[in-house]
């Protein structure tokens, strides 16, 4: 288990977004190269959602044909950025056969929060990923990422929207996040602790109520 540490913001104006896409800088951080890819994330629980009342989200992440589950914690243990426990292992065939995962202790967690309830998808986020590395000083300090999200649920496209995170690096110290995120502020950006996951269970049940009306 490891602890992912992050700064999310929704970006609703798109030439803020190619603002950063571009830029050479934040503050005294300099942005390496644009690397582009797809990725497609299922979210998981029971019917009853018991793996998120049990205070954890389940994720099959699929990009260039290869499969992670991953489980985090569905709540951050800090209010301004998103600091949650996660463990990640690879997926060598159906997801929804837990006790044929190759990490025990992920099994061990998930197997007695089912009580016997099969797990089924909740939401999926296809999206259009550019990364760019953040240096400082010739150090990789974090990852910068532009997501392009689309919420899927049931055959029909829920939300759209686009989101930019800061993933830091092993062992850099949260005072990195702190001034990208003062840097950040002029352009009218707010860090959300669960931006991403909290918006398309959001449009979901909205959906499911008849009250949304697609983007």
């Amino acid at each position: 288990m490891t602890m992912e540490i992050e700064a999310k913001f929704i970006v609703d104006e798109y030439r803020i977004w190619v603002k950063y896409r571009e830029c050479a800088r934040i503050g005294r951080y300099r942005l390496g190269g644009v690397h582009e890819f797809s990725v497609v994330d299922e979210y998981l629980d029971t019917r009853e959602q018991s793996i998120l009342r049990a205070g954890h989200h389940l994720r099959v992440r699929t990009r260039r044909g290869k499969q992670i589950v991953t489980i985090k914690s569905a709540q951050s243990a800090q209010a301004r950025f998103s600091v949650r426990e996660e463990t990640e292992f690879p997926l060598h065939g159906d997801a929804g056969e837990v006790g044929s995962w190759v990490n025990r202790e992920a099994a061990a967690l998930i197997t007695p929060l089912l009580h016997g309830s099969a797990l089924r998808p909740i939401v999926q986020l296809r999206q259009q990923r550019a990364e760019r590395p953040v240096h400082r000083v010739g150090n990789a300090m974090a990852t910068m990422s532009l997501d392009y999200v689309q919420v899927w649920h049931a055959g029909r496209r829920l939300d759209e929207f686009r989101v930019l995170e800061f993933e830091l690096g092993p062992d850099v110290e949260l005072g990195v996040l702190n001034e990208i995120t003062v840097a950040l502020t002029s352009d009218g950006l707010v860090p959300q602790p669960v931006a991403k996951l909290n918006r398309a269970l959001a449009a979901v049940e909205q959906a499911l109520e008849g009250t949304f009306n697609g983007a």
